[in-house]
């Protein structure tokens, strides 16, 4: 006897539906890690959430730093700038005594040629001083 049309067409639709559908216990396997991986996420982003809370402070303490970093360079550089300055007048005083002091003759007692003795001008006797008028 040959099989009816709505018989074939009903066998070909519970394949096709068997094809089309999972086990019960695999859609509960897969169920399961569904929920496991949302965990995990859930975990990961709260982690992000607190490194990238930690980073906000580092970058804030770097901004503050550096600024600070910046004003003792700037306090640095004037201070430098006003120790040079004040090396050069000293200096150029130094320069100027010796001059004074070698202008004048050797044959006065007791004078000394500060550029040949080596002397700093603060090492120069006051008593000197009635030879530099």
């Amino acid at each position: 006897m040959c099989p009816s049309p709505f018989l074939n067409q009903a066998l070909l639709q519970m394949v096709l539906q068997d094809e089309n559908f999972v086990s019960k216990e695999e859609f509960q396997e897969v169920e399961k890690k569904l929920v496991d991986e949302k965990a995990a996420h859930a975990k990961t982003k709260a982690l992000l959430a607190k490194e990238e809370e930690k980073l906000q402070f580092a970058l804030g303490e770097v901004e503050v730093l550096s600024k600070q970093l910046e004003k003792e360079k700037m306090a640095f550089e004037k201070a430098l700038s006003s120790v040079k300055s004040r090396v050069l007048q000293e200096s150029s005083k130094k320069d100027q005594l010796i001059t004074k002091c070698n202008g004048y003759s050797p044959g006065y007692p007791g004078v000394l040629y500060v550029e040949q003795a080596g002397l700093e001008l603060a090492e120069i006797p006051a008593s000197a001083s009635k030879y530099w008028r």
